[in-house]
């Protein structure tokens, strides 16, 4: 077989491979090599703490550092119940971010990257931690099909939204 003929064979090989995989999988992917760098970041040994109070809200707000880069900020109310917290990359331009009811249950998770969202956001019912809606996001827009839930788990209904997330848009780490 001539190497033209055999590099076209691969080639043929790997497009049906990769068919396989779609492009939600690819953002999931995504997604997950994120959250492993933050978590994995959010391992360092935190040497210095900043907090402020913002008088007006009455939240106490709290920024945790690692050799002078952030690690996490954490907002809590005035009786200190934690209602909001970013788990940074360390390119600190990547959380993950996780808000919370105020009985401690996460009613929200999802990726931020410059302060905006991508990827999968998953909201939750407060009272009993189920998913109430799901979907994809590319910044502020919702993309590809969103999912809502009822209070028991079921499907409530689908919404398929035009904007589509192309994964070489995706941000990636400053190296």
């Amino acid at each position: 077989m001539s190497k033209r003929i055999l590099a076209v064979y691969c080639l043929f090989l790997a497009g049906i491979c990769s068919c396989g995989s779609t492009n939600k999988d690819k953002i999931l992917d995504w997604q997950e090599n994120i959250k492993e760098e933050v978590l994995e970041h959010n391992e360092s040994t935190i040497d210095s703490t900043w907090e402020d109070i913002d008088l007006n809200e009455g939240a106490r707000i709290e920024l945790k550092y690692s050799k002078g880069s952030l690690v996490e900020r954490v907002i809590k109310n005035t009786a200190g119940v934690t209602l909001y917290t970013a788990q940074y990359a360390e390119d600190t331009n990547f959380a993950l971010v996780h808000e919370y009811c105020t009985h401690g249950n996460v009613t929200y998770e999802g990726i931020e990257y410059k302060h905006k969202p991508y990827g999968l956001a998953t909201w939750y019912y407060c009272e009993s931690g189920k998913v109430m809606e799901q979907g994809m996001r590319y910044k502020f827009r919702k993309a590809g099909i969103w999912k809502k839930y009822n209070t028991d788990g079921s499907l409530q209904s689908e919404t398929q939204h035009e904007e589509k997330i192309k994964v070489r848009t995706l941000p990636k780490f400053n190296t």
